[in-house]
């Protein structure tokens, strides 16, 4: 299987390219009251995700994208 946005793998290719350096950020809106990604996923809130680097962030979790949207969620990929 291939990374987010491709479905498969393509033999012999390394690295499409990179324009800018991927850098995570999380931005809770402070009336939230989010404190951690253990607080998010504990009580399995339905925060909207701008998916690219995040992907890897949520598996460091032991979450996919299917745990988001079962809890409410939902994935943007614009």
């Amino acid at each position: 299987m291939g990374l987010e946005p491709y479905k498969e793998k393509t033999p012999g290719v390394m690295a499409i390219g990179a324009t800018t350096v991927s850098k995570v950020q999380i931005i809770p809106l402070k009336r939230l009251g989010i404190n951690s990604m253990k607080q998010i996923i504990d009580e399995k809130m339905p925060v909207k995700i701008s998916v690219l680097a995040m992907r890897r962030l949520l598996e460091a979790y032991g979450i996919i994208y299917d745990d988001i949207i079962s809890w409410g969620g939902r994935l943007n990929f614009k």
